[in-house]
């Protein structure tokens, strides 16, 4: 389930900000006196209106502001928020500012997406009502025959395969630094045939069974594209989608081979990147023009494939649910190296983009979420009653010590009593209080910014089991002693 890991990941970093006293952090009560003005109309298609307007709390995102101007959270580059269609919050950060064009890494992999989605509507490919998501691989890449029919397996490779990155191909972009040679998605890069160098690999695991993050199969959409429309992926987009859109500045880089890096190579104002994210909420529509189908934007955004990380993968988008208030909240979103994203929540009619440092950055994931449900979400969502930190007796605490293994993830949890204080012991990330939520139900925080929530299941009065709820992952731990 990965749970661990995600705890784990801050391990050896420097924290964020001051450590709680009195409970786990969260957003505070909307007290602070700063109200945001309405962002600038600059004549590039946005309506803008103030958060008030648009029912967003204001004083949870002035504090959100200050956290990032005061270096609680570090390495933001830009906030932009987009609710109800309005623009309504766009704020920047180190040097940025509204004109600066920002590497937004593997969000390319989802602009890419629609671009495929396009391409089917203006009948370049085959579309979804004429089965053109179950075209072979061979007869997409006919100039690779060779190299596919060498092998078996790959016959059976289908374009829904690649855009779900269960194609089930060799491939390693994990091991090694991206600018390191071993890297394959480096070593495609600088190839004088990309697609050659990702159609070459072997199968590893039965087409459409298995996910396996491969920035590959996103190079050979840029070659579809190309192939299909006669036109460079850069100046595809530039027609159908950027300009419709009325995003004028963006820069796209190449590949060795000429081809267009949409694995990861798009430079986009953070403004521009909420267009995106609008246009998919909206069912592919933007002022009144369908840009890409409704069909489209469905069948991309939702699940395809399990990935076993928390979130799952559409045709390369990210969709999940995080918890905030003690409910959940679905989201489907963009995702680049560093902390880039496109997050769109359907309810409540939400666009959220971030920006930041794209390398060097390992708390760029955490502090995204916890930018979002501290703050952002419960700014955006109907009120509710402040969090209640309950008191309980060291005999309730006790019911809960012990140890907790997860089978899927082969870890132990231990949970431990000191006086009237329950304790989390986990690898790596050391003893971490919990703050009973209810009498069943504890929350907690690692280093600042990675908050986590802990629901123990009892049957007679002793815990069997719990539950660990932390970004978009949970899992289940048995007790075992």
């Amino acid at each position: 389930m990965y749970l661990v890991i995600a705890l784990a990941v801050l391990v050896g970093v420097a924290a964020c900000g001051p450590k709680p006293t009195a409970g786990p952090p969260t957003a505070a009560e909307p007290t602070s006196a700063k109200a945001y003005g309405i962002p600038e109309e600059t004549g590039d298609g946005w309506e803008t209106a103030s958060l008030v307007e648009v029912g967003v709390d204001s004083g949870r995102i002035a504090d959100l502001i200050g956290g990032i101007r005061s270096g609680e959270y570090e390495n933001v580059h830009g906030i932009v928020l987009v609710k109800n269609g309005k623009l309504v919050l766009e704020e920047y950060f180190d040097g940025y500012d509204r004109d600066r064009k920002h590497y937004v890494a593997s969000v390319t992999k989802s602009i890419a997406s629609v671009l495929i989605g396009i391409a089917m509507d203006q009948g370049f490919i085959g579309g979804i009502a004429q089965g053109g998501l179950d075209t072979p691989v061979v007869d997409l890449f006919p100039e690779y025959e060779t190299a596919i029919s060498a092998d078996r397996a790959k016959q059976d490779l289908l374009l829904r395969h690649i855009l779900s990155m269960s194609a089930g191909l060799e491939w390693d972009e994990q091991t090694y630094s991206y600018d390191d040679p071993r890297n394959d998605c480096d070593r495609a890069e600088h190839s004088d045939d990309s697609v050659g160098f990702v159609l070459q690999k072997p199968v590893v695991a039965t087409p459409g069974t298995e996910f396996l993050y491969n920035g590959g199969l996103s190079i050979l959409l840029s070659a579809l594209i190309q192939n299909s429309t006669g036109m460079h992926t850069a100046e595809f987009a530039r027609e159908y989608l950027f300009r419709p859109l009325g995003i004028e500045d963006s820069a796209w880089d190449n590949f060795a081979d000429g081809l267009a890096d949409t694995t990861g190579g798009l430079h986009m104002r953070p403004r521009d990147m909420a267009k995106i994210g609008y246009l998919m909420l909206s069912g592919g529509e933007w002022q009144v023009s369908q840009i890409v189908s409704p069909e489209w934007v469905n069948e991309s955004t939702r699940v395809q494939i399990a990935t076993g990380l928390g979130p799952d993968y559409g045709y390369q988008w990210w969709r999940g649910k995080l918890l905030v208030n003690g409910s959940g909240v679905e989201t489907f979103f963009a995702s680049g190296h560093g902390g880039q994203k496109i997050f769109v929540f359907p309810v409540p009619n939400l666009v959220v983009v971030f920006t930041q440092k794209v390398f060097d950055n390992p708390l760029a994931e955490p502090r995204n979420m916890a930018m979002l449900t501290r703050y952002m979400l419960p700014a955006a969502l109907p009120p509710t009653s402040p969090r209640e930190i309950l008191e309980l007796a060291p005999e309730d605490l006790d019911r809960f010590v012990g140890e907790y293994e997860s089978k899927a993830d082969e870890d132990t949890l231990t949970f431990f009593r000191q006086r009237n204080t329950l304790y989390l012991r986990g690898r790596d990330i050391g003893d971490v209080e919990l703050f009973p939520e209810a009498e069943n139900r504890f929350v907690g925080t690692v280093m600042d910014i990675v908050d986590f929530q802990i629901v123990f299941e009892q049957e007679h009065g002793e815990a069997e089991y719990l539950t660990l709820h932390i970004d978009f992952r949970s899992g289940r731990y048995d007790k075992v002693k």
